[in-house]
């Protein structure tokens, strides 16, 4: 499938103040914040590696029915991985808005920690995955 818009990227080290460019790639949590500069049919690459985000992913992207904006493993780099284990958050990847395509990357949580037995303990640390 070809794309129709600008190609962006973002790398397990990329910045939040990153312009987006593969040499100066966005962190992924910047990515999908919508920045300004992404529009409907335009791609965000994430360069592969083990993305360890710290805030919950919260995907604001917003593209067209005709347009959508996809954000996709890099398939010119190594397998991408998204362990959202330190988060906090209860789930994986919430996403806000529609016309919006995920592809070519996997998204899991680490925590060890499976279920509790305690009246009132904390609920399940893995979330729910995809909202």
């Amino acid at each position: 499938m070809g794309f129709s818009g600008l190609s962006w990227y973002a790398a397990p080290n990329g910045a939040w103040r990153g312009d987006g460019s593969c040499e100066n790639p966005w962190s992924l949590e910047r990515a999908l914040s919508h920045p300004p500069e992404v529009l409907p049919g335009d791609v965000i690459f994430l360069l592969g590696g083990l993305y360890r985000p710290r805030s919950p992913l919260i995907s604001l992207l917003r593209g067209t029915e005709a347009a959508p904006i996809e954000l996709r493993g890099d398939p010119e780099s190594e397998p991408v991985r998204i362990d959202t284990s330190r988060t906090g958050a209860k789930f994986g990847l919430w996403i806000r808005d529609l016309h919006t395509r995920f592809v070519g990357f996997e998204l899991f949580n680490s925590s060890p920690v499976r279920w509790t037995d305690s009246p009132g303990g904390a609920a399940d640390p893995r979330g729910i995955g995809v909202l």
